[in-house]
């Protein structure tokens, strides 16, 4: 019972330190966020589900009081196609540089995707909706700083 008990702690214990990974399947884990706003927008197309404010809302991981995702990162649009050249291309940050991205930004996603790679291992299976998902067609090791 001791060790159920300290178990279900560390369990508790993840899902307040990464509360996004929380459950028992992830149905948008493989979705970029500007498709989030999208398909939110679709679900409402007849009548409202997803109430409007929450659309217009500013994005926010809301760590600390009136943080804004703008305050440090640019708009959605550009670091899912970062991530997706990323990710689904398998570029490297140099070739996305010289695709006209900001090379600022993409050192900046680039550093914040791998210092947060060890969520993947920690994620709750995820419904695959794109061509390369995590933990599966897209695995890198956790040690040696790989992708520096």
């Amino acid at each position: 019972r001791d060790a159920q008990e300290s178990r279900g702690l560390g369990d508790v214990y993840k899902r307040q330190l990464y509360g996004d990974t929380a459950g028992g399947i992830s149905i948008t884990g493989d979705v970029y966020k500007s498709e989030i706003y999208d398909l939110a927008r679709y679900i409402n197309r007849e009548h409202e589900i997803i109430p409007e404010n929450i659309l217009k809302k500013e994005p926010s991981s809301e760590l600390h009081p009136d943080q804004k995702d703008s305050d440090f990162l640019p708009p959605y649009e550009v670091v899912d196609a970062i991530l997706y050249r990323m990710i689904e291309r398998g570029q490297h940050r140099e070739e996305i540089i010289n695709a006209g991205f900001d090379a600022d930004v993409v050192r900046k996603i680039h550093s914040m995707m791998m210092r947060n790679e060890k969520k993947r291992f920690q994620f709750c299976p995820t419904l695959r909706l794109s061509s390369c998902t995590f933990g599966r067609d897209r695995v890198l090791p956790l040690i040696n700083k790989y992708g520096d």
